[in-house]
């Protein structure tokens, strides 16, 4: 039964016994396997639900720029559908030189990096985008691609905009007002 991975069975054999022992000790791997499984399966569905969660955009890549992961966000902002562009270059799914050119960056210098820049976005408009590449490694330190997180900042940009403009504005109107007082 252990080996069809039927591991909450018990082996039923006497204690008194050579195999009486020998099925106790295998009962036991079986129940820590058992809690190993169940804890791992755990971890994924709380990972999942983050990843899932997540307003951010965000990709992995590997080494070859190839989409291994990719969440809703993502899918949303750019309007793909996340079971084709699996195994698809970066560059065929998100056509932007410069994302492509930072993964290669971050890919080759093995070190996060993170720019502004603006891509189109499902609708063809135009969006300001924080775009943070960090390179993904293995338990053993080696490389193994690129997670890419993109975080719109077009609704910031736009306030940022405007409190200059406002500014700019303000300073004009006084220096108007205050050249009318002094020479009135």
């Amino acid at each position: 039964c252990f080996a069809k991975g039927e591991l909450r069975k018990k082996l039923h054999v006497p204690v008194d016994s050579e195999i009486g022992e020998l099925s106790h000790q295998l009962n036991e791997m079986a129940a820590l396997l058992n809690q190993r499984f169940e804890n791992l399966e755990n971890q994924r569905a709380e990972r999942e639900t983050i990843l899932l969660s997540m307003e951010e955009g965000f990709m992995t890549v590997d080494w070859y720029h190839k989409v291994l992961r990719i969440n809703r966000a993502a899918t949303q902002l750019f309007r793909l559908d996340p079971e084709k562009v699996i195994g698809w270059n970066l560059q065929l799914v998100i056509r932007n030189f410069q994302l492509s050119h930072s993964v290669h960056e971050a890919l080759t210098s093995q070190q996060p990096l993170e720019k502004d820049f603006q891509l189109i976005d499902s609708q063809e408009n135009l969006k300001d985008f924080q775009v943070r590449v960090t390179p993904l490694l293995k338990s053993t330190g080696d490389q193994i691609g690129a997670l890419i997180v993109l975080n719109d900042i077009t609704r910031i940009k736009l306030v940022e905009t405007i409190r200059k403009d406002l500014v700019a504005n303000l300073s004009h109107e006084l220096k108007t007002l205050i050249t009318s007082i002094k020479g009135a």
